[in-house]
């Protein structure tokens, strides 16, 4: 057996270059995150470091605080929580994120958001589909990476939860 991934809070280091608050725009990516300033878009993908995810999360959304998360069924993990998006950590290495309701909203590309209904979102995303499990209503994807949860079960229902990457969910 192998000995388990050490829990690692990160430093609170900050890379450079980062965005400037007043120009970016946070976009939510399947592998990641993607943040935009002026004209220029730069992926931030799963497997970065600690340092540079929040660095940039701190920028563009206010300080977050990191969380140690030793219960995770795949063994130690910590998460860094600012406004609503919780990224996941696996050491000093990014591993997935998820966003709850709160302000303000980010959104992907094409419009996929918290607070959208599922008929929306079911218009937007024609694949989608839904089941209910032991987490509440879940929507998933078989050819995307961003899934989420649901407040019921109906086409009024709204997303309450989107994540991508890996996650730290009781099941």
């Amino acid at each position: 057996t192998s000995s388990p991934t050490p829990l690692v809070v990160p430093t609170t280091a900050k890379p450079t270059p980062s965005p400037t608050a007043a120009k970016a725009v946070l976009v939510l990516e399947p592998d990641g995150l993607a943040y935009t300033t002026g004209s220029s878009t730069k992926l931030l993908s799963f497997g970065a470091t600690s340092t540079d995810v929040t660095s940039v999360v701190d920028t563009i959304r206010g300080p977050g605080s990191f969380t140690p998360l030793p219960d995770c069924g795949q063994g130690a993990r910590s998460s860094y929580t600012a406004k609503g998006l919780q990224l996941l950590f696996d050491g000093k290495k990014w591993v997935g994120w998820s966003l709850n309701t709160k302000p303000p909203i980010l959104s992907t590309v094409d419009g996929q958001r918290v607070g959208m209904t599922w008929a929306a979102l079911k218009k937007l995303r024609p694949k989608v589909m839904r089941n209910n499990e032991s987490l509440g209503y879940e929507f998933f994807e078989s050819d995307a990476a961003i899934n989420g949860f649901l407040d019921g079960g109906t086409d009024t229902s709204k997303v309450t939860l989107l994540y991508a990457g890996e996650t730290c969910f009781a099941r």
